[in-house]
């Protein structure tokens, strides 16, 4: 049995409110995250903060920076549905039967 789907307003909605409440937030607390794996003086030792100290920093703001542009986009993405669930609740409006 093939089960029907259908594109709502409501549905359009509940993806940007599922954005904006849940995903949207935890890549925040992510990125946040980021900056509890620091190692502190002397964790790597005077050699390993040359070998491994500096890159590993680049890794964290690299981390940090991709976070960052996942949130950018996510936003982008919630004003792009916006626009549209209001294109398609016009048109679900526009599409209504009235019978006189």
């Amino acid at each position: 049995m093939v089960q029907a789907r259908y594109v709502t307003s409501a549905a359009i909605q509940s993806i940007i409110d599922e954005i904006d409440a849940d995903v949207i937030p935890a890549v925040k607390e992510w990125r946040a995250l980021v900056d509890t794996t620091t190692v502190g003086f002397p964790g790597w030792g005077v050699l390993g903060e040359l070998v491994i100290g500096l890159r590993y920093r680049d890794v964290q703001d690299d981390v940090r920076e991709k976070f960052s542009e996942a949130v950018t986009v996510l936003e982008g993405w919630t004003v792009s549905l916006e626009t549209a669930r209001a294109n398609w609740r016009a048109a679900e409006d526009a599409s209504a039967v009235v019978y006189a």
